[in-house]
């Protein structure tokens, strides 16, 4: 469908359960389609599990946790900040979006906040 549609698709699977194989397939996918915009992430769905089904009773890493939420913070700080200051052809009102988002990220609840809590006592 997508590459029906003009677009670039790469069909990767990977076992998420090893970081290596995540790695490996991230890097074949940028090799296969360039930049990537958008990543689907369906794990599982080739299993054979329904809705409510899974692996069963799993336990999450704090550290990874912690991780992954930092990681997801700056993330979004760079790719707002990138529309703000790297992104000259963008309108005045996108780069108060891009602010918008950035601040947004910050706010009780949200990932910066959850990133600081999900760290916590881990050292």
């Amino acid at each position: 469908m997508i590459e029906a549609a003009g677009g670039r698709a790469a069909y990767v699977p990977v076992d998420v359960r090893h970081w290596e194989e995540v790695d490996r397939a991230y890097k074949e996918a940028v090799a296969a389609v360039g930049a990537l915009g958008i990543v689907v992430i369906a794990a599982g769905i080739l299993g054979g599990y329904g809705q409510g089904q899974g692996y069963g009773a799993t336990s999450v890493d704090p550290l990874a946790l912690a991780y992954y939420r930092y990681a997801r913070a700056m993330n979004g700080i760079g790719e707002n900040g990138e529309q703000v200051f790297n992104r000259p052809d963008l309108g005045t009102e996108t780069r108060h979006e891009a602010v918008d988002r950035s601040l947004l990220l910050f706010e009780p609840g949200y990932i910066v906040t959850k990133a600081f809590a999900s760290g916590d006592g881990l050292v």
